[in-house]
């Protein structure tokens, strides 16, 4: 995992790991409850209450879903500050976690290594194969 030192001299994830992250933890879930909708509260998906998740970090998560859902791999009905409604995988999506790379033959696809990691509480796994879904995922729409 990459950290940087801030001004404070605290340790942080770069931007693209906290997506990497926030999209594992996503994709692991919806593709879980495929075709099922979900609703996506910030709060717990970000495994904080209310008096421990600033602003930023619910801010990083809306912004993660809304480029997801911009992107062309999930569909969302609303969006709340807290919340997102009725999240599911599109076709894309789908066919982006049920990819399987090279790396991977015959352990599965992405999804479902995803939500083995997910579930053991392997993030740093989980964050790589969010990566590796994404180049999939680029690979099925030709870029």
């Amino acid at each position: 995992m990459v950290l940087l030192n801030n001004h404070y001299g605290v340790r942080t994830m770069t931007n693209i790991d906290r997506f990497n992250e926030c999209a594992a933890k996503l994709f692991s879930r919806l593709y879980a409850e495929f075709p099922k909708p979900c609703g996506v509260n910030y709060f717990e998906f970000l495994g904080k209450d209310v008096f421990e998740a600033g602003d930023d970090e619910l801010e990083f998560c809306r912004a993660t879903l809304e480029w997801l859902e911009n992107a062309g791999y999930i569909t969302v009905d609303a969006h709340s500050n807290d919340c997102a409604y009725n999240v599911v995988l599109t076709a894309k999506g789908l066919e982006t976690l049920k990819a399987v790379p090279d790396s991977l033959k015959g352990k599965g696809s992405i999804g479902d290594a995803m939500v083995a990691a997910v579930k053991a509480g392997s993030i740093e796994m989980a964050k790589q194969l969010a990566s590796k879904a994404f180049t999939e995922g680029f690979k099925l729409i030709g870029l």
